[in-house]
């Protein structure tokens, strides 16, 4: 069985998102008060082997999120496949003594990229930091195809009630509310969901996924997903760096005014295993509300 674990903290000056997937005994889940260890359950490949997602019953839409959500994640793997294979091939050369700090590196880029010309100290510094850059901007594509998949869920429900004249202008209006409880409070009332997506219904689902932020424990999936918003819009919209105000909402982090935000190699994943969870719980009351058909459908395939 798994345990499924998420949570964002500091450690060396990192923001940190860690998944955590021990196989626990029976005897241990006993002494636990029957606590559900997989609450996606996820199917083990082999004995000893890794864990997948099961089939997953999927509108039109959650297909399309998983589609993309394979895309992002297949960029991110083939990058950090590739990569991992270069820096052994230039450790190698560096230990063999054929790469020195003041070697003349070249790198074409063309046909419309030009050439950069650099030297080896200064491409490993570079490298250094690459992995967290590259995750940053892999947490920013998986949140995006996250409002993507909610924006069309309301946006297919306006078009079917018939009765608003404007439902693009609805839906954006409904995706621009400043916090994320808001956005689920607006689709409630104007949809009609129901208790469905409450904070009740959802807390309940995902009572058996730790999340935390920082210090702080989550219990609300959608408080979890707010905190996800505010370190994204850090990232885009301000200079990417931990201010006065960020230190003071978690000061249980020993964050520092103007560190680096960035995040740790490996996140997307476990964040896409959030996202999965959540967009299960959504498809569901959206479509038992609208009467949309899902199909059961093999993720890993959906490419």
């Amino acid at each position: 069985m798994l345990k499924l674990k998420l949570s964002l903290f500091n450690y060396c000056g990192l923001v940190i998102f860690r998944f955590c997937n021990p196989i626990a005994t029976q005897e241990r889940m006993k002494s636990e008060n029957n606590r559900n260890d997989n609450p996606l359950k996820m199917q083990q490949l082999e004995e000893g082997g890794l864990f997948v997602l099961p089939d997953q019953l999927c509108s039109s839409r959650r297909a399309d999120f998983f589609r993309r959500g394979n895309i992002i994640i297949g960029f991110y793997t083939t990058v950090a496949m590739t990569s991992k294979h270069g820096h052994d091939l230039l450790t190698k050369h560096e230990t063999e003594g054929k790469l020195k700090p003041d070697t003349q590196i070249k790198i074409d880029m063309n046909p419309d990229g030009g050439i950069i010309l650099t030297n080896y100290g200064l491409f490993k510094k570079q490298y250094t930091v690459a992995g967290r850059h590259l995750t940053n901007q892999v947490f920013l594509m998986l949140y995006g195809n996250f409002e993507a998949y909610f924006s069309d869920l309301v946006l297919d429900a306006l078009i079917q009630m018939g009765s608003i004249s404007n439902p693009i202008k609805s839906t954006i209006t409904i995706m621009t509310a400043s916090k994320w409880r808001a956005k689920f409070d607006r689709i409630n009332q104007k949809l009609g969901i129901g208790k469905q997506l409450g904070r009740a219904a959802l807390i309940s689902k995902f009572k058996d996924v730790e999340m935390g932020f920082l210090g702080d424990l989550c219990q609300d999936p959608v408080d979890f997903l707010e905190k996800m918003a505010d370190f994204r819009h850090r990232l885009v919209h301000s200079s990417g760096r931990v201010d006065q105000d960020f230190k003071a909402t978690y000061p249980k982090a020993g964050l520092s005014v103007g560190q680096i935000l960035s995040l740790p190699f490996g996140l997307p994943i476990p964040l896409q295993l959030f996202y999965s969870h959540l967009t299960d719980i959504m498809d569901q009351a959206f479509a038992k509300k609208f009467g949309w058909n899902r199909k059961l459908l093999s993720i890993q395939q959906l490419t």
